[in-house]
């Protein structure tokens, strides 16, 4: 199959393809970020840079050769003015936002979108168990947000994945103070007796209420429950990200400061040749100091405007990740 990476729905459908391959997954944030800003020159040599990223060479580096290579066949000067512009173009006016989820949500967020809030009935009955019990703000907020990042990582992608939702591994935590691990395999036979080791505390704990009720209890371990073989029904190895075109959503987050790319391309030009950085640099500066690490939106998402890559972390690789 032949691929343009300059249209972006071609360029998902090669990640897509592309992503079949387990023994590359580990690195896919990275082979993304490498061709959503290089695109077809990054595509001329494809086996060569994945090798190289697969063997941990500098991504930059291999942005700047990519890009060198390719100005050099279609006879553009590999200055400073005309790298900002191309990673400007690709990166932040033809880019996307991220949102990395469990794989198992994938069919929820097909149907339905990205919710900002995504409460159910049981939902509101569980908030009304925690504030009545008192567990403590961070189990009583309810934020209605969905949050994105301009950011690809290797490790940072794949973790808001694996450790979703982050309310729940703390809940967890009630019961023992060795769950990262557990929750990280996935494995739902562990993670139930994780869930019942915590709700024996935590029923201890709301009994010292004097308004405690019985149903209250067994609503939350059946809440808990629900939602433990949900998530890890199919094991937790599955990543699944949200590519959210920018130029889709102006409307649903405000302008990222310092800059306005498409009002200040002098401005950048002019303080990025002042400073004499390398065209490592500039890529580094571009694409890490300028990219929000997140924003977020309390507007749902509907569905058409956004793409899906799936992929599969090989469970090998998950039990050599470093947990921090």
């Amino acid at each position: 199959m032949t691929y343009d990476l300059n249209d972006n729905k071609k360029l998902i459908a090669f990640f897509n393809q592309l992503f079949i391959h387990e023994e590359i997954t580990n690195i896919a944030p990275s082979i993304m970020k490498f061709f959503i800003i290089t695109r077809n020159y990054g595509l001329d040599n494809a086996v060569e840079y994945i090798e190289r990223l697969y063997n941990n060479d500098d991504i930059n580096n291999l942005i700047v050769d990519a890009i060198k290579n390719g100005f050099q066949k279609d006879n553009i000067e590999f200055n400073n003015s005309n790298l900002i512009d191309f990673v400007t173009k690709n990166f932040f006016e033809n880019g996307f936002y991220f949102h990395s989820f469990p794989g198992v949500y994938q069919d929820s967020i097909n149907k339905n979108g990205l919710l900002a809030n995504k409460r159910n009935p049981n939902d509101e009955i569980y908030y009304q168990i925690i504030k009545k019990y008192q567990f403590g703000p961070y189990y009583e907020k309810s934020e209605n947000r969905i949050c994105i990042t301009e950011k690809l990582d290797n490790n940072s992608t794949t973790e808001y994945a694996i450790y979703t939702p982050e309310w729940l591994e703390l809940f967890l935590k009630m019961g023992s103070n060795e769950i990262h691990h557990a929750f990280e395999r996935g494995n739902l036979e562990e993670m139930l007796d994780k869930s019942k080791d915590a709700l024996i505390n935590i029923q201890r704990f709301m009994k010292q209420n004097p308004n405690y009720d019985e149903n209250d209890y067994l609503f939350l371990v059946q809440y808990i429950n629900d939602i433990i073989y949900k998530r890890f029904a199919s094991g937790n190895n599955q990543v699944g990200i949200c590519l959210i075109p920018r130029k889709n959503v102006f409307e649903y987050f405000e302008p990222y400061k310092p800059i306005n790319y498409n009002d200040n391309k002098t401005i950048l030009n002019r303080i990025l040749n002042e400073i004499e950085l390398s065209k490592k640099q500039i890529i580094d500066f571009m694409i890490s100091n300028l990219s929000a690490g997140e924003r977020t939106t309390n507007k749902n998402i509907p569905r058409e405007l956004f793409e899906i890559i799936t992929y599969n972390i090989p469970k090998k690789e998950l039990s050599n990740r470093k947990v921090y």
